[in-house]
Order: structure tokens, then C-alpha cells, then sequence
């Protein structure tokens, strides 16, 4: 049975891998400072035994949480030649692309087309 201080020593060992991986993915992107102050937020959450007491805990939310995944599963997507947007998002970027296309331009029929009221109920 592991100790209570050893899962102790354990935690911090893990917060300090985190913290040192936080400032080299810092230096690494220093140029993009959205992306610094983001990482900079997500790091200060550390700080906390218990991270719902900082002011960043929003990050902790389940929306924060499908945005970031969203944003690795992209990533990693196109790491791998892979398209990153999905075939049905795909799909309505080229209807809206042949509608517009399609279109007279002053045509005002054609102008109150709206593929994702008309079509798709979104």
C-alpha cells in the first residue's frame, strides 16, 4: 500500500513536470501572446490545492474542457494529413460555396436562402 506521502511527493513531482512543461511550451510560442496568456491561466491553476478557487476555474468547465479537445483533435488531425474539419461541415461549406456560386447577383430570391435554417434546422 503506497503511503500518504508518497502519493504526496508523487503530486508535487507531477506539478513540477507540469509547471517546467507550461514555461517551455511559454518560450516556445512566445510570439503568439493569446496563446502565452492562455497557457500563463492554465498554469496558474496549479497554484491551488483546490483549482475552483482560482479566478481561472472557468477553465475547468466541461465547454472550456470540449473547446480544448476540439482544438487537439485538429491538431492532431492535420499532424497527420488528415482533413480537420469534419465531412458534414465539409459538406455545408460546399453547398453554401455552389449556392452563392449559383446565385444572380441581384437576384433577390435567391438572396433569402439560408442552408442552415432552410435546410438543416440548426
Amino acid at each position: 500500500m503506497i503511503s500518504e506521502s508518497t502519493k504526496s511527493s508523487q503530486k508535487e513531482q507531477l506539478i513540477l513536470q507540469a509547471a517546467e512543461y507550461g514555461r517551455y511550451l511559454q518560450e516556445q510560442y512566445e510570439h503568439n501572446e493569446s496563446l502565452v496568456s492562455y497557457l500563463h491561466d492554465i498554469s496558474s491553476l496549479l497554484a491551488f490545492e483546490n483549482p475552483k478557487d482560482s479566478s481561472h476555474w472557468y477553465l475547468l468547465d466541461s465547454v472550456q474542457k470540449q473547446k480544448v479537445l476540439n482544438d487537439l483533435n485538429k491538431a492532431l488531425l492535420a499532424r497527420l494529413g488528415k482533413p480537420t474539419d469534419s465531412v458534414f461541415k465539409q459538406i455545408i461549406q460546399h453547398i453554401k460555396l455552389a449556392l452563392s456560386l449559383m446565385v444572380e447577383p441581384h437576384r433577390q430570391q435567391s438572396s433569402f436562402i439560408n442552408v442552415e435554417e432552410d435546410f438543416l434546422d440548426i
